[in-house]
């Protein structure tokens, strides 16, 4: 078990104003919303002197400072998606990771604070791109910017090993401080998902087995919908997985071609594990299944039956409602339809 300075297991993170989905996890971490019950702890975290000279800044924050860090955060949250996450590792939180905007920079930016007990294990690279994902995810970032003084061949390093570009230089005062910019398709190059994208004939039983499993944990099990979920459509459809750490399947939908059921693109089955939630996975799982859909099939619209409270959701992917209302396994739907390509742009 590491020590760290700040709070030891059982932490609770009394959040009131963070819905669920911006509590993450990843293999190893837990990433929670820092709120303003961790002002003192945020701050002594800050007073490290062993490690503080790595940081943006070689002064102990205030408490004035500390506080308008918080309060920012949770605006952000309430904005965006995003803001400061503290870094359970083990029961033991030892750090934060986050984004945030800087006033100034039009784009948000990458910060990360690990106490020195947490060095070495690649935890900070881990929840760095947890973070970086949900950013992208949100579409509300398109590129994210890292500082490092270009004193800090650690700092450097660091950035460059997550995918950063430093020969791009944001900010007014290059040479003092430096920007490097990172986007999402970098971030996919440096650190690839594990997406499968196959015909029904090209499934292995594991692979059915367990995108069976996952569709009747969520849709029969947690949504408590006694339904048919083997309907005679699968052998007709393309099924995209997402794999994550330790082989599990974390995400999956399946897509029909135009002429199939509809005369547009069918997606449905849209369908995240639970403990992968928060990580905008359902948002990366949409706009992959779209994009394959589009490569395979052509510009064509696509056509989904979604269910009625995710229908913001689906908006922001570019679905528009196309229809009345309807009940479907008890569950109301709404039938959303996308234009095409240029809708996900």
């Amino acid at each position: 078990m590491l020590a760290g300075l700040w709070f030891g297991v059982g932490r609770v993170c009394d959040f009131p104003y963070a819905p669920a989905m911006n509590f993450l996890k990843t293999e190893r971490l837990n990433l929670q919303p820092l709120g303003p019950q961790d002002s003192e702890l945020f701050r002594a975290h800050w007073e490290n002197a062993g490690f503080r000279g790595w940081t943006w800044s070689s002064q102990p924050p205030s408490a004035e400072l500390v506080g308008e860090a918080l309060v920012a955060s949770r605006s952000s949250f309430q904005a965006h998606g995003w803001g400061l996450w503290c870094i359970d590792y083990q029961g033991i939180v030892l750090g934060f990771c986050g984004l945030r905007q800087v006033a100034g920079q039009e784009h948000p930016e990458l910060i990360c604070s690990l106490e020195p007990a947490g060095w070495s294990l690649g935890l900070a690279q881990e929840a760095c791109i947890a973070v970086l994902r949900v950013g992208f995810g949100t579409g509300q970032a398109r590129i994210v910017v890292g500082m490092t003084d270009p004193e800090q061949d650690p700092g450097r390093a660091f950035i460059a090993r997550l995918g950063f570009d430093p020969s791009t230089v944001f900010g007014p005062s290059p040479g003092v401080v430096a920007y490097s910019s990172l986007t999402a398709g970098t971030l996919e190059e440096y650190h690839p998902v594990s997406w499968r994208y196959k015909a029904f004939g090209e499934l292995s039983v594991a692979e059915l087995y367990e995108i069976l499993t996952l569709r009747a944990q969520v849709f029969v099990v947690e949504q408590d919908c006694a339904y048919q979920d083997l309907d005679g459509a699968d052998a007709s459809a393309m099924h995209l997985m997402f794999w994550g750490p330790e082989r599990t399947l974390a995400a999956y939908l399946r897509s029909f071609p135009p002429g199939s059921l509809r005369e547009e693109i069918v997606i449905g089955r849209v369908v995240t594990l639970p403990s992968a939630r928060g990580q905008g996975l359902g948002r990366e799982l949409m706009r992959e299944g779209m994009r394959r859909a589009w490569r395979q099939w052509g510009d064509h619209p696509i056509h989904l039956s979604a269910q009625a409270h995710l229908k913001d959701w689906y908006n922001s992917l570019g679905f528009v409602v196309c229809g009345p209302g309807y009940p479907e396994d008890g569950i109301p739907h709404l039938p959303m339809r996308c234009a095409g390509k240029s809708a996900l742009d």
